[in-house]
């Protein structure tokens, strides 16, 4: 009865959602939404559930016999890797792009504390699995903290470190007051796909969309914006479903207990 009701919930959301544009509907393991490079996955058993950690391998033509990690930065997944990826194989790096759990393909846990100690061990679970024990470590924003956190734990295995901006360093609440999770919960319930792109915009690519690459082409277009939009809004969306689902279905049970 559950599921059927979790089916009908989700389906009367979604074409609610969407069924003003043309843009496609993204599931929270966007399983719909191209990434750029083979996905492979993971298992985890950890924190009591079975969980999912997706992950791109990449290997080069010509290998010089290291290998570099990609860590991601918050509110994106490991597609956005690709540049780098591309030019670091092109130099015979073997490359790894983890989506971490809670985030891109990789499973969505609702009751999960996301700490970056639980990060860095299903990290070190994925390098367990592919057998590597040495490997240069490069983390962005969000990722530079979850590599500095890998290195302390697992010295042994970081042959590099390299923060690309990383978030942590400073005492970010010197210059942002600290907000409870009920007030982010209320206000997540008010977003939308334009309130999402536009912060997606000013916060991500505002600061680089007058920047051009070789030959005078922009860094970032809408598409790339578009693409991103549509995966974070998926994700959030399906995760306020989830947590919104499960109050009900507690409310019932106490109700005819």
């Amino acid at each position: 009865m559950k599921r059927i009701l979790l089916t009908l919930v989700t389906v009367i959301y979604l074409v609610g959602a969407d069924a003003q544009t043309d843009r496609p509907v993204l599931d929270i393991m966007l399983s719909n939404y191209d990434y750029p490079f083979t996905v492979h996955y993971l298992d985890l058993n950890n924190q009591n559930q079975q969980l999912k950690m997706a992950y791109m391998d990449v290997r080069p033509a010509r290998p010089n016999g290291k290998t570099v990690v990609l860590l991601h930065r918050k509110n994106f997944n490991g597609a956005y890797c690709k540049t780098a990826a591309d030019v670091l194989t092109e130099s015979g790096y073997r490359v790894v792009i983890l989506d971490q759990v809670g985030f891109g393909k990789s499973s969505k846990p609702v009751g999960y504390p996301f700490s970056f100690q639980q990060l860095a061990q299903n990290t070190k679970a994925l390098l367990d699995e592919l057998r590597l024990d040495n490997v240069y470590l490069l983390g962005h924003s969000m990722g530079g903290m979850l590599a500095t956190r890998f290195s302390l734990m697992y010295p042994e295995t970081v042959g590099e470190l390299v923060l690309e901006n990383p978030t942590g360093p400073e005492d970010w609440k010197l210059v942002a007051l600290y907000v409870p999770i009920d007030a982010h919960y209320r206000n997540e319930l008010k977003a939308n796909y334009e309130t999402t792109r536009k912060y997606q915009q000013g916060l991500y690519y505002e600061q680089h969309c007058n920047g051009t690459k070789d030959g005078g082409q922009p860094l970032y277009n809408n598409f790339h914006i578009e693409r991103a939009t549509m995966a974070l809004f998926s994700i959030f969306r399906g995760l306020l479903l989830r947590i919104s689902f499960g109050k009900f279905i507690d409310q019932q049970s106490a109700k005819n207990p």
